[in-house]
């Protein structure tokens, strides 16, 4: 992980909810949370263009940021919720969480 380069915030996702005329589950209209959870700094890398990514069930996603995020932030980084990324510049940048990574001992790298 390099230098740290801006912070973030997140937003908690709610529970999926089951329509039982189909069985089918479903994000509410309000699928989050309405404030803003208090992030850290981190590293954001930007891709242009996008970068690519095979799952392991050989879907391809494509993503435009990668957050590198120190280990000892305590938070709850769901896939699907949504990060707002503050960069050193001021820029500010929401997406939806793609994928998660918290194996390494260093960082956790969230991408979206």
């Amino acid at each position: 992980m390099g230098r740290n380069n801006g912070t973030f915030r997140y937003k908690i996702v709610r529970e999926a909810q089951r329509d039982q005329a189909t069985g089918f589950y479903s994000q509410p209209d309000n699928s989050g949370s309405d404030e803003w959870l208090p992030g850290c700094e981190c590293q954001i890398e930007k891709y242009i263009p996008a970068k690519q990514r095979i799952g392991v069930d050989g879907q391809v996603q494509t993503y435009n940021y990668t957050v590198f995020i120190p280990k000892y932030f305590n938070g709850t980084l769901d896939l699907t919720a949504i990060i707002q990324i503050i960069g050193e510049d001021g820029s500010i940048d929401e997406f939806p969480i793609q994928g998660v990574d918290n194996f390494n001992r260093k960082y956790i790298e969230v991408w979206g």
